[in-house]
């Protein structure tokens, strides 16, 4: 019934690997390294082969590109082992002690659910209401909105095989590409949040520049016109209305403090 945690960690980051041990260690969970691929290690040919130009991204540093792949080597893990669900970890982050109860029964996931966060993203999100009750005050919600990063989270194993052949070549970070409602795909998955989070990103960590795991430097969106920018203003108000509309709560997700 146990929910497999891999953990991605470049090679010439072993002091990110001790004090992620040492985490898992403090609240008995254990864990499976994935290396990650080192983007600034590939050739030019092999990171053009990657990827393919998206309309509002810039061309992916190589540190996104590492880290996309270093996604994708958990998801060819959880796709093609025998267990239903496997949890994907950055290794950069927070884990709140509880985090080893909800890896070790993985029976409060939703039969529905194909992805489910359970990190802190420090953006409000738009969520189904009513929210489910899970254990001891944690709930669940349905994810409807764009909810940034991607250091810790559940999915299915039909929905890793699905990833994969959605990803054979990918012009967005990981991250976008999962939880941004505007430009990724979180629309093709049923996707759930698990509130108050189990995992948080360290402070501080978005000033670091890693290659495969944990944060990166980012490149950005492609400049808007003024007409571009009108248009999304005015997409993101319809997308508000829309929610409202349907019942759903805008809501902080929150990190259960309890963290080692």
């Amino acid at each position: 019934m146990s929910i497999t945690a891999y953990l991605i960690n470049l090679d010439r980051s072993p002091d990110r690997l001790a004090r992620m041990q040492a985490r898992f260690d403090e609240i008995g969970a254990a864990f499976v390294r994935i290396p990650a691929v080192d983007g600034k290690a590939l050739s030019d040919a092999a990171r053009k082969a990657a990827c393919v130009p998206h309309k509002a991204w810039l061309p992916l540093t190589a540190s996104e590109i590492g880290c996309f792949l270093s996604h994708r080597a958990c998801w060819r893990q959880i796709a093609d082992g025998p267990a239903p669900y496997g949890c994907v970890f950055e290794d950069d982050m927070l884990l709140a002690t509880r985090l080893q109860d909800f890896l070790a029964d993985r029976s409060w996931i939703p039969a529905d659910a194909e992805i489910v966060k359970i990190e802190e993203g420090h953006n409000r999100v738009w969520l189904d209401m009513p929210l489910r009750d899970v254990t001891d005050g944690f709930r669940l919600g349905r994810l409807r909105s764009t909810h940034y990063r991607a250091g810790a989270y559940i999915v299915s194993r039909d929905a890793a095989r699905r990833l994969l052949a959605m990803t054979e070549r990918f012009g967005l970070p990981v991250d976008l590409f999962l939880f941004d409602a505007a430009v990724g795909a979180p629309s093709r998955f049923v996707i759930y949040q698990l509130l108050p989070a189990l995992a948080e990103q360290e402070k501080g960590a978005a000033l670091e520049v890693k290659g495969g795991g944990g944060t990166i430097v980012r490149s950005g969106f492609r400049r808007e016109d003024e007409f571009a920018r009108q248009r999304r203003r005015y997409a993101d108000e319809l997308r508000k209305l829309w929610h409202r509309l349907r019942g759903r709560q805008r809501m902080a997700v929150g990190f259960d403090g309890s963290e080692s």
